[in-house]
């Protein structure tokens, strides 16, 4: 291979490609083939174009999720975004944070933001500036557990309260009340619960009202759905005593054209006006005498008014939270009225901040660019590959015509046994004059030093033999 070859092979960066996303005790949450790939697909690549690139794909994949056409539950919105707006996918993923796409993507979201891992995007103060548009996240971690969740026997816990959650709620709705002659002492007991349940929300509680996370017969599928997510983390050949913490939560996805506004409503004790499936994992993990605490982040500062639905289903996409994948959202995302419209001037203080500030769209639109070239110049080298074999094959043929044409009656065996002997012996001769040649040389420096001492040199060469 030639030195202006090797140069060229040479610009092709080496990198410490990290092992394939395998589950652990502690990072039970890779459903499927598609999940583990899509994670590699994050933390694999140093730029987000290989998982832009992957966008449509997880269009497909929603496209064609069977449990949500069951369910009845339209994701067209989203899947429309993600097939026909590139540009504003491609600009709106470049807007965000390398690794705070890498940590959603993992379902760890609330372990990094704790252990400092990520840092989402910070906030103007509310008390000084003005609305600020775009799109935040949401993970649960446990008090005192330096940012993970559950064990598999605390999971197996909620599990158990969530399923008569449900029963309690069909129950109710059966009976057209909290408590008639006609209950079995299942459903009581059933009923009971959703009160013990529900007097965690912190809030007033109409005592002529229904359960407070189900009121329609609809929204059982998705507390269903949910129980299935946290089944799916309970898996003890992964840890057989259930007592490891996991560092993964299901997610939720907001957004907001008021992100300080909205976001204050996860810090208070009451979960009211927050996402149903989500108040009711904190209520019943309250009413087991745990801490559960939840963990937001801005992770998403759109530049543009018309960006805020399509940031919200950009994120839920790639964080996989709708109820029916493994996440909280019980509805498609995307759904902003013209009353969430963003003001001129929380835009401008976005693209002040994302552009100036952070400068993390010119960051990574220039590791993309860079990937794309380092793409086109491993295809340019392909293809150059492909030309040297199509010669090469070409060499080979002729050496097998030469090869049919050589006379016969010959042993070649021995033919090529002589020219392996006659190769060492050259080696080894060659070795020789070279061992010889450095002995000469040491005398011929030993001789310069004498000469520049004396002045008279040694004969190093017998005259007289």
């Amino acid at each position: 291979m030639d030195s202006s070859r090797e140069t060229e092979h040479q610009d092709h960066p080496e990198t410490n490609v990290p092992p394939p996303a395998q589950r652990s005790a502690e990072m039970p949450m890779l459903w499927d083939e598609a999940h583990r790939s899509l994670i590699d697909t994050c933390v694999r690549h140093e730029s987000l174009l290989e998982l832009f690139l992957q966008l449509r794909r997880l269009a497909d994949v929603l496209d064609e999720n069977q449990t949500m056409k069951e369910n009845d539950f339209p994701v067209f919105s989203t899947v429309n975004s993600l097939r026909h707006y590139d540009w504003t996918m491609c600009e709106l993923l470049h807007s965000m944070s390398v690794p705070v796409v890498q940590s959603i993507v993992k379902n760890t979201f609330a372990f990094d933001v704790t252990n400092n891992a990520i840092k989402p995007f910070q906030l103007p103060s509310a008390l000084l500036d003005g609305e600020t548009p775009g799109v935040y996240v949401v993970g649960i971690r446990m008090k005192n557990r330096d940012g993970q969740f559950l064990n598999i026997n605390e999971l197996e816990l909620l599990i158990d309260d969530m399923n008569q959650y449900t029963e309690g709620y069909e129950a109710y709705a059966r009976h057209g009340g909290w408590a008639t002659a006609n209950m079995t002492p299942a459903e009581r007991k059933a009923i009971n619960l959703i009160n013990a349940v529900d007097s965690h929300c912190g809030a007033q509680r109409d005592p002529n009202s229904g359960p407070c996370f189900i009121e329609k017969a609809e929204e059982v599928p998705r507390i269903k759905a949910l129980i299935k997510t946290f089944e799916g983390m309970c898996d003890r050949s992964l840890d057989p005593t259930g007592r490891l913490y996991i560092s993964q939560s299901p997610l939720y996805v907001g957004c907001s054209k008021d992100l300080n506004k909205r976001m204050r409503v996860y810090a208070r004790h009451s979960v009211k006006g927050i996402n149903k499936p989500l108040g009711l994992t904190v209520c019943i993990l309250r009413k087991h005498n745990r801490s559960p605490e939840l963990v937001t982040g801005c992770v998403l500062r759109i530049l543009k008014k018309q960006q805020l639905a399509m940031a919200e289903q950009l994120v839920c996409t790639i964080a996989g939270s709708l109820i029916y994948e493994h996440g909280f959202n019980a509805v498609e995302t995307g759904g902003a009225g013209p009353k969430s419209l963003p003001t001129d001037a929380g835009l401008k203080d976005n693209i002040k901040y994302i552009i100036c500030g952070t400068q993390v769209l010119i960051s990574n639109l220039k590791e993309s660019l860079g990937e794309v070239d380092l793409r086109q110049r491993f295809l340019l080298h392909l293809d150059q590959a492909s030309g040297e074999i199509v010669r090469l094959k070409q060499i080979l043929k002729e050496c097998q015509d030469e090869i049919q044409h050589l006379p016969s009656g010959q042993d070649y065996d021995q033919v090529l046994s002589d020219i392996s002997s006659l190769v060492r012996n050259v080696r080894h001769n060659l070795k020789d004059k070279r061992d010889a040649l450095k002995f000469w040389q040491l005398m011929f420096d030993i001789q310069n030093i004498i000469v520049d001492e004396t002045g008279l040199g040694l004969h190093l060469i017998d005259q007289n033999s």
